[in-house]
């Protein structure tokens, strides 16, 4: 890709993007806390116990600017989460810290989102390898249980997209998944993919961890909306950054209104 096609996709020109698919919305972009070498890394995020209550802060701080008053975060503001390429390492560490803490097996440290029994070998410069995501207690998160569950029941739809990893542990995907059918708002879990991640066969894992992720996500009746781009093109830069211009917020209702026009 050139520079020019680079800064088609700075974080001004997504938050533009962002803007004419969610008009109503306020929309807040994370910046990466550092670019090494092109690559983005989110620890502030990654550790374990942090992920939730710093997007929880995060959002009520912002919002809390954005009014001007003392109430903080609205009560009826709902929230869609999107995380893009790398980003979807957050999302992956909400799932990690949301199914240990409703998990039946009250685990006494919070479980990782990549499922142990399954091995992969990945390259050394991947950064979901940096961070050091077990053996730390789940009393972190039980005693934010009360604010941890009000701020999660506020979301609405979770959308992966064209991410590079995704979680294979049965043992936080199967109360996570349940979750977003009890969840206040029913959440709609929506991954977005593109030949550049999911054909990518020097990246194998990828697909593997997609098909084993959407696997449990059905198996546990999760509002599952699975949408593809670009089948017919090899994959490429170009049209792995064009997923974030082109996504679809709202497939599921456009796929029921096309069931219904069929019958």
């Amino acid at each position: 890709m050139t520079t020019s096609e680079w800064k088609k996709y700075c974080l001004e020109n997504t938050l533009k993007f962002l803007e004419s698919k969610y008009s109503t919305a306020n929309i807040f972009i994370v910046r990466a806390v550092r670019i090494i070498h092109e690559l983005t890394e989110y620890d502030n995020f990654l550790r374990p116990g942090q992920c939730i209550m710093h997007m929880r802060t995060l959002l009520s701080n912002a919002t809390h600017q954005l009014s001007k008053s003392s109430s903080g975060e609205s009560k009826d503001l709902p929230i869609i989460l999107l995380g893009f390429s790398k980003g979807v390492l957050i999302l992956n560490h909400l799932v990690a810290e949301l199914g240990t803490l409703l998990s039946s097996k009250k685990p006494s440290i919070i479980e990782d989102w990549q499922d142990p029994n399954y091995k992969v070998s990945l390259p050394h410069w991947e950064p979901s390898l940096r961070i050091k995501r077990t053996c730390t207690s789940s009393s972190c998160l039980v005693k934010d249980e009360v604010n941890i569950i009000k701020f999660l029941d506020k979301v609405e739809a979770i959308h992966w997209i064209d991410g590079h990893r995704f979680p294979t542990n049965p043992i936080v995907l199967e109360p996570f998944a349940k979750w977003t059918n009890r969840s206040t708002n029913n959440t709609k879990v929506f991954l977005h993919t593109s030949p550049r991640q999911i054909k990518d066969h020097r990246r194998k894992w990828i697909r593997e961890e997609y098909e084993k992720f959407v696997e449990c996500l059905k198996e546990n009746k999760a509002l599952l909306v699975e949408k593809h781009y670009f089948g017919d093109q090899p994959g490429s830069f170009e049209s792995h950054f064009k997923v974030l211009e082109d996504f679809v917020t709202d497939a599921l209702s456009s796929r029921k209104r096309r069931e219904m026009r069929s019958r």
